[in-house]
């Protein structure tokens, strides 16, 4: 199935975050000001870290679910019905379900 979100790759660009399949230049998919904003005290550095965790956020999406999928194959040895249960939930509020 494919994700419905912007295509990656994405990068932070200052507390911007660019999806690079949009030509060259790319097209902005999010922006991590809240300077303007009365009732939020994000600072430049604040919004450039946030920037930078959003623009990773479909590979750790990949990643998780691949590693979720291994461990639920093969990881017989371990009770790790926790961390596949946590993962589950992570890889759901990624997806919006």
């Amino acid at each position: 199935m494919k994700t419905p979100h912007t295509p990656s790759p994405w990068t932070a660009n200052g507390n911007s975050v660019i999806a690079r399949e949009y030509g060259w230049q790319g097209a902005i998919i999010a922006e991590c000001n809240f300077k303007d904003l009365k009732f939020c005290t994000f600072d430049t550095l604040q919004s450039e870290a946030n920037a930078l965790l959003i623009a990773a956020a479909p590979e750790l999406l990949h990643e998780l679910e691949a590693l979720t999928e291994f461990v639920m194959n093969y990881a017989w040895s371990v009770d790790v019905s926790g961390y596949i249960k946590d993962s589950l939930a992570a890889i759901a509020k990624a997806k919006g379900i």
